[in-house]
């Protein structure tokens, strides 16, 4: 399975690209193509969207952090870096695809 990773609290998670993931994403930050699109033309995810689409995946990861827990760490280590991330899950959630880009093999990816 396809993973993004996130780092909360000294922890690395690998948020899983799924079916659950669009899901939950569609149901609390809005639909991941809508936003995957909205990307491609420059705009980018509100603060809280972001906090709530890194909520999304790293509670998919095993995280038991809380989301304003998620919130104070994402606003402790600075937002921006944590936006790159959330948008970087949204379009692997609508992107699909292999782990290992086609043609290549994964002795070669690695």
């Amino acid at each position: 399975m396809r993973t993004v990773d996130v780092s909360l609290a000294g922890e690395v998670y690998e948020m899983p690209v799924s079916f659950a993931a669009i899901a939950q994403i569609s149901e609390r930050v809005g639909d991941p193509f809508a936003l995957a699109l909205s990307m491609t033309k420059g705009q980018t995810l509100t603060a809280i969207q972001t906090v709530d689409t890194i909520t999304v995946g790293a509670r998919l990861a095993g995280c038991k952090l809380e989301r304003a827990e998620i919130g104070e760490e994402i606003v402790k280590v600075g937002a921006q870096d944590f936006l790159k991330v959330a948008s970087s899950y949204i379009i692997a959630v609508v992107s699909g695809g292999p782990a290992v880009p086609a043609g290549a093999s994964k002795k070669k990816a690695r």
